[in-house]
């Protein structure tokens, strides 16, 4: 921990830190790696089919959902630019909604109505004109929020719901009110991804130029005290023979994808596992940022 500590503080970082007790941590070997990451595959592989199945047994639901978040955004937004409208035609001839009355000057920058008084509602202005809240941008999220009405949250993903209703004839929401298809946001996430495979693989073959050892997506099985046992998969972990230090690299797309919380907890995961075999080379971190 005092290794960690010093080396985030040579880099500058100040903070406050909740310290956690590991109760183990342990670098997989690789048949058990392997075995681990096959796991998720499947576990994934049953999700997708949940997911699937959820929708389908469930499809005059979800048919419903579509209809009602469509009818629902497209009223409400109807609703606020017919009162934008009002309170526009007000704020230029600077008169009360409420009722009618000429506004007066209060400051340099205030209108009120003389009627305040006599109740709520009565209008104020700025000498700015009122902002218009275009309500079609709850169209972007319109998947996750049909998913979320529908009570499915953990089971049904917005990819297989998307399939659903185009193969059912429906054009995706957003595409329809925004002219922006929410399958070009799951397009990316998957683009990202496998960009992020190719630059791992480019960036591997370099690595194993410079380091005698190289462990490719290494996964570590940890448990904090009170805490359920989880697991996290590296990119890397590199050294050289006779060296004093062991460096994990993680590779990110841009400088924006850096994570000092991720950083943070394999470095201090990684430490834990050196100093339970006796090992005290010391841990260090290196971002791989593709260019």
């Amino acid at each position: 921990m005092a290794g960690y500590l010093s080396e985030l503080q040579r880099r500058g970082y100040t903070f406050f830190m909740e310290i956690k007790e590991i109760e183990y941590a342990i670098l997989l070997k690789d048949h058990e790696a392997f075995d681990w990451k096959k796991n998720q595959y499947l576990r994934s592989a049953s999700e997708k089919n949940k997911s699937i199945y959820t929708i389908n047994q469930n499809k005059n639901l979800f048919l419903d959902l579509y209809h009602k978040h469509e009818l629902l955004v497209t009223d409400e937004t109807k609703k606020l630019k017919i009162e934008y409208t009002k309170k526009l035609l007000h704020f230029n001839s600077k008169t009360c909604q409420k009722c009618n009355a000429k506004l007066k000057l209060v400051n340099d920058s205030f209108y009120g109505c003389p009627n305040y008084k006599s109740g709520d509602e009565h209008s104020t202005f700025s000498d700015k004109p009122p902002y218009y809240y275009n309500n079609n941008g709850k169209f972007k999220s319109w998947l996750p929020d049909v998913i979320s009405q529908s009570g499915f949250k953990k089971i049904v993903r917005a990819g297989d719901l998307l399939d659903f209703y185009e193969l059912n004839g429906l054009i995706c929401l957003s595409l329809k009110h925004l002219n922006s298809s929410f399958r070009k946001q799951i397009n990316i996430r998957s683009d990202v991804k496998k960009s992020s495979n190719a630059f791992e693989q480019e960036s591997k073959i370099k690595l194993e130029k410079i380091y005698d050892i190289v462990k490719y997506n290494p996964v570590i099985k940890y448990k904090y005290k009170n805490e359920k046992e989880k697991h996290c998969e590296l990119d890397f972990i590199v050294s050289n023979k006779n060296d004093s230090k062991v460096i994990i690299c993680e590779c990110k797309t841009s400088d924006l994808d850096i994570d000092n919380i991720q950083e943070e907890l394999y470095i201090n995961l990684l430490t834990h596992i050196l100093q339970t075999r006796g090992d005290n080379r010391e841990v260090r971190f290196r971002y791989i940022i593709e260019k």
